[in-house]
């Protein structure tokens, strides 16, 4: 049997992704290691989503790419009936994804549950059935496909291409300093006005204002 990066690449429906890991240093070695892992592969579809600037600025930024890829991956062994078991997989990349499934909306420690149905029947009775295994979601994306198998690891096909939140972090942090820096720089000093800059920062409106966005 092959290792999970050959297994992703006989496969040639996740072409992008496999790009993507050949270009990254290392991580073809990574993922032909002992594991195991567990690979939440996109489709090209799921690339094909993103517009052609997104797809080529991800693929221009090797360490953005690193990351992105890295995203996807987890270590250990999760089938599909072991990630209804799961809230959240910690990634190579260092944050977690979240998983959810019909499973996660069944009220639990209620008197008495009306629900019935096949989510029911997992947790009261292990029952899993092919509707609960097809509706788990990870970070919103669904599962295509489970469970195929390789040596060192596990991969499940989903429909969209999961990004960590450095990005949105990075660029929220940029906005905030942007926006204080801006208004403290436009505060010149003015002594009849504010005493300076210096003292108006001082002061508990300055301190307020130039805490906040």
């Amino acid at each position: 049997m092959a290792n999970i990066f050959e297994t992703a690449r006989a496969e040639h429906a996740y072409n992008k992704y496999v790009r993507g890991l050949e270009s990254v240093a290392g991580l073809i070695e990574t993922l032909s290691g002992p594991g195991p892992f567990t690979i939440f592969v996109p489709t090209d579809a799921a690339f094909d989503r993103l517009s052609d600037d997104q797809q080529a600025n991800l693929f221009a930024d090797p360490g953005k790419l690193a990351r992105v890829l890295k995203y996807h991956i987890v270590p250990g062994y999760y089938t599909a009936d072991d990630l209804l078991d799961r809230l959240f997989l910690k990634t190579l990349e260092g944050q977690r994804l979240r998983v959810w499934s019909d499973v996660s909306e069944i009220p639990l420690g209620e008197e008495e549950i009306a629900t019935g149905g096949d989510a029911l029947s997992y947790i009261s009775s292990d029952t899993v059935t092919t509707s609960v295994r097809e509706s788990i979601k990870i970070n919103g994306g669904h599962v295509l496909q489970a469970n195929v198998i390789a040596d060192n690891g596990i991969m499940h096909v989903i429909d969209k291409v999961l990004v960590p939140q450095f990005t949105m972090l990075l660029k929220h942090v940029a906005q905030r300093s942007f926006r204080v820096t801006r208004l403290c720089l436009s505060l010149e000093y003015d002594p009849e006005r504010t005493g300076g800059c210096s003292d108006f920062s001082k002061s508990e409106r300055g301190r307020e204002r130039c805490s906040r966005p």
